[in-house]
């Protein structure tokens, strides 16, 4: 019997678990490592994955996965890599979904994994819950080829990071998961992946999860999305139709009393490097301009750390085109989430604030992080679509541009749905009225 479905019947056996999460690439779906064995030697793909990632011999390593796994290089970029790479070999494309729909195109039940699917089975009649976790499920594959993967409509709940903003390894995705499954993490078990993808190893959620702050709070189970909710969700996936706006009863708040002006992050070193600055200074300044004639309240947030943006430092201070008023508040943070060990919240109660309007820097780091915080907390969010920038990191191995980088965190802000908030977009012409 191979490794894993030996493994998942001896762990189907035990039964005293309320929740059973899997991670969905390598230990339910097969990877494309696996999948071009299939091929043969002739198909660009074959010449492109075989022997490589956590196949790759010893005395031929895979340079590209090694930085993946020593977490120098994201997931995102190996794949980009890839890509590129299978274009240049004649495989048709050069972007990762069509590299990914080339390997599982059409969905098959021999994509999926027997022992992971004995198991979820004899979880499912022990009474157990089931968590599907995955990165880009949504990202790679299209909503038709996921419909077809009949077994995502028996698991409880799709934490999908391609739609949440945050990617595995990161403690947030899990304490999501642990929140929709309305479970403690130490009461469930977590399947992922080993570094081999040859098999898989069960390990405790507490230990999987050691990241996080305590138990997670307790949420009535919904994605937002599902209107099957609270009972058992299809799938979760993005809405169809229209997109969401600033026009959308989800925001309408924006324009209500109690919605405040976030600025994130507009200091000398942060703006100095980053793409469209001038622009991106100039649609902050009409935001806060607006905000203050129509009583808006307007919130300041500044980052330090011991190496760079030190305290009381040129370039720390905010951007001489932006200044304070009198009796704004100004909260300092060390982390990405202004959220984070910061008395944020106590600012924004002491003024009645109860949704926020984003702009600032950077995209990809402090703006991605605080739009996403505030949602978890339950505050509204709207992000401002040009008024929000980053700087061009692709030289520390990050695989994309600083405007790709800006523009998927608008599309993803617009379809981000949590179960008593949502998050918008909109743009400074639009903002708190036009």
């Amino acid at each position: 019997m191979p490794v894993v479905e030996e493994r998942a019947e001896r762990a189907s056996r035990n039964h005293h678990l309320p929740a059973l999460v899997f991670d969905f690439g390598g230990p339910v779906l097969l990877t494309p490592f696996e999948l071009v064995e299939e091929l043969g030697p002739a198909a660009a793909a074959y010449q492109l994955l075989h022997g490589r990632g956590p196949m790759a011999p010893a005395d031929h390593p895979d340079v590209d996965w090694a930085d993946l796994m020593a977490g120098r290089i994201t997931e995102r970029t190996y794949w980009d890599h890839r890509a590129a790479e299978w274009g240049e070999l004649g495989g048709g494309g050069e972007s990762i979904r069509e590299m990914i729909a080339h390997l599982f195109e059409p969905a098959r039940p021999g994509l999926l994994r027997a022992g992971a699917l004995q198991l979820m089975h004899d979880a499912r009649v022990a009474g157990h819950r089931i968590g599907v976790l995955t990165n880009d499920l949504h990202a790679f594959h299209t909503d038709e080829w996921i419909a077809q993967m009949h077994v995502l409509d028996e698991v409880d709940v799709l934490v999908d990071g391609s739609i949440e903003g945050y990617l595995k390894p990161h403690p947030r995705l899990y304490e999501v998961m642990a929140e929709r499954l309305d479970v403690a993490t130490p009461t469930c078990s977590s399947w992922t992946t080993s570094r081999s993808t040859s098999r898989v190893r069960r390990r405790w959620a507490s230990d999987a999860w050691r990241s996080t702050r305590g138990t997670p709070r307790r949420r009535t189970p919904s994605c937002g999305r599902c209107s099957a909710w609270p009972t058992r969700p299809p799938r979760c996936r993005p809405q169809t139709g229209a997109r969401p706006s600033a026009t959308s009863a989800s925001v309408a708040a924006m324009n209500s009393p109690t919605t405040g002006l976030l600025v994130v992050d507009v200091q000398n070193d942060v703006m100095g490097s980053s793409v469209n600055r001038d622009q991106v200074i100039a649609n902050i300044g009409s935001l806060v301009d607006r905000a203050r004639e129509r009583g808006v309240p307007v919130v300041w947030v500044r980052h330090h750390a011991e190496r760079e943006l030190q305290l009381g430092t040129p370039g720390w201070e905010i951007v001489p085109e932006l200044t304070p008023a009198d009796g704004e508040p100004i909260v300092d943070k060390a982390f990405s989430d202004s959220f984070a060990q910061t008395d944020l919240e106590d600012v924004l109660k002491a003024a009645g604030i109860g949704g926020l309007v984003l702009c600032g820097a950077q995209t990809d780091a402090c703006v991605r992080n605080t739009f996403y915080g505030g949602l978890y907390r339950g505050y509204p969010m709207t992000l401002v679509a040009d008024a929000h920038t980053t700087e061009d990191m692709q030289q520390w191995g990050v695989g994309y541009t600083p405007e790709q980088s800006i523009a998927v965190l608008n599309a993803q802000a617009a379809f981000t749905v949590l179960p008593d908030v949502r998050g918008a977009v909109t743009t400074t012409a639009e903002a708190f009225g036009g």
